[in-house]
């Protein structure tokens, strides 16, 4: 069974709600990464912090910012029209959030999963910004690290970002949903940068832990589809 069968719909409204700029994200893999912070709290808490390392690596937050205090002010912001696709610079659009003043109000009755699911993709926009990547293109690169955080570090990721090779299907690659050729050649140009850049000693130990981390994404859905039927 496939995770998008326990996926809830209804943080895709929530995040169309910053704009058509996370449109993709919306109705693809926010759902998938709302479900996995809702019920398996603890991989969340990773992913959150995961996030914050990330995206304070490549750029897009300061040293003392965090991914739901981002969620929580795109959502704010949003209300009052300030939204992505309002500005040419999406820097603009971060340090604009920056300055906007947040109802404590508001912020107390919203749940963290909204904060980080909407900052998530509000990162993935500005990660498909500053590389200039098709939109939705680097939705699915959170799912690496939740499925095998001991390889996906921040430092490899942050490798394979900038030569831009976290623009394939992840998630169908997870799903074991890509052909035997799709899936190879995704792992090898992975490997290929790797090898070059982050001192793994062969492409096989990338791909042992790409395999490693569909077996362990596999186990995330059976949790996931266990506490579903409770």
């Amino acid at each position: 069974m496939g995770f998008l069968s326990f996926c809830s719909t209804a943080i895709s409204s929530v995040c169309s709600s910053i704009g058509s700029a996370l449109s993709s994200f919306a109705s693809g893999l926010g759902p998938v990464l709302s479900t996995i912070a809702t019920h398996l709290p603890k991989l969340g808490e990773a992913l959150g912090q995961f996030a914050n390392n990330f995206l304070q690596a490549v750029g897009i937050l300061k040293p003392d910012e965090d991914v739901k205090q981002l969620g929580e002010r795109a959502l704010q912001a949003a209300q009052e029209g300030i939204t992505p696709e309002k500005f040419d610079d999406f820097d603009d659009y971060v340090e604009t959030l920056r300055n906007f003043e947040i109802d404590p109000d508001k912020a107390k009755n919203r749940n963290d999963v909204e904060r980080l699911v909407v900052g998530l993709g509000v990162g993935s926009f500005g990660l498909e910004q500053k590389f200039e990547a098709a939109p939705g293109s680097l939705s699915a690169i959170w799912l690496l690290p939740v499925a095998n955080p001991e390889f996906f570090t921040v430092s490899r990721m942050d490798s394979l970002l900038q030569q831009g090779k976290l623009s394939g299907d992840i998630f169908g690659y997870l799903e074991r949903k890509l052909s035997a050729g799709d899936a190879y050649r995704m792992a090898d140009s992975m490997a290929e940068t790797l090898a070059s850049t982050s001192g793994i000693e062969s492409k096989q130990e990338l791909f042992t832990a790409l395999e490693q981390a569909k077996d362990n994404w596999h186990s995330i859905n059976d949790s996931v589809d266990n506490i579903d039927k409770e």
